[in-house]
């Protein structure tokens, strides 16, 4: 990686107009904005990356952390939009930037306190790391594959029962206007309306941790085929009983039929790195 002719010396201050820059409402500033982060870091390096990754978590571990506005979300999201601009840019070199990147954003994921959107982000960071090069995570990836369980289990919401109907509606108008009104105003995610919700049990974060999990054991299976040894990839065989345990559960019982969809889409992911294991 050559390094652009700009002294070093100007970077901090360069960072600083790109990060008020992503505060900016309108759309063509911001997104120049993380274009230009992602630009920068990719000319300068890990140092640069380091203080990139700052931005989106600094600040996070306390008080501060659950008390956020939606401007500082907006921000750390957008910050976020930078860093997968740099993990795509990475490619073959993202391992050796992975203990800057992974540690952060893995526990920005596991920190119940902190905005829902916040979560979900980092999610799609760490999915967007597997894709880039799943090198880079195969390191981390027993100890995130037993969050995502985790996650999973704790999170999911089990489909409710008392809203069946035990008994039939006095007239079928009733019935006809009911499903109108079902139909006109659908079940929202709260997420999208309320972007510092700290509610872990929307939808949305467990779409995340599923495509998530999805990507990292397919990624998983790869490396077990195309390698000779057990020693380096193989999951622990109990994280992979409890991952079908959990995730077989969350197929059948969880309310949002997306999240059925995709944990199905596990379920076959961890089948399929089960038969390579076996090969081994």
């Amino acid at each position: 990686m050559q390094e652009p002719a700009i002294d070093r010396a100007l970077v901090p201050g360069i960072l600083s107009i790109f990060l008020q820059a992503l505060q900016d409402d309108d759309s063509y500033i911001f997104l120049n904005a993380v274009q230009g982060l992602a630009a920068i870091v990719n000319g300068f390096g890990k140092d640069t990356l380091r203080g990139l990754v700052d931005m989106y978590v600094k600040g996070l571990d306390g008080i501060a952390g659950s008390a956020m506005i939606q401007q500082d979300v907006d921000v750390r999201t957008r910050v976020g939009e930078a860093l997968g601009q740099v993990i795509k840019r990475c490619g073959d070199t993202l391992p050796s930037y992975a203990y800057i990147l992974i540690p952060p954003l893995f526990a920005v994921v596991r920190t119940s306190h902190l905005p829902t959107a916040l979560r979900t982000s980092s999610l799609s960071l760490l999915a967007q790391c597997v894709s880039a090069n799943a090198l880079s995570v195969i390191p981390y990836a027993t100890d995130m594959t037993t969050a995502m369980v985790d996650l999973l289990q704790i999170e999911t919401v089990p489909a409710s029962r008392s809203s069946a109907k035990t008994t039939a509606p006095a007239s079928g108008l009733e019935t006809e206007e009911k499903d109108d009104k079902e139909t006109e105003a659908p079940k929202r995610d709260t997420m999208t309306f309320q972007p510092t919700t700290t509610n872990s049990k929307i939808p949305t974060l467990r779409r995340a941790a599923l495509h998530f999990l999805t990507l990292l054991l397919r990624a998983f299976t790869e490396q077990v085929e195309e390698s000779s040894t057990a020693a380096v990839y193989a999951l622990p065989g109990e994280v992979m009983r409890r991952a079908k345990t959990i995730i077989g559960y969350v197929t059948i019982t969880d309310e949002d039929a997306i999240v059925r969809v995709m944990a199905k889409e596990g379920l076959d992911a961890l089948d399929g790195l089960a038969i390579a294991m076996l090969g081994l």
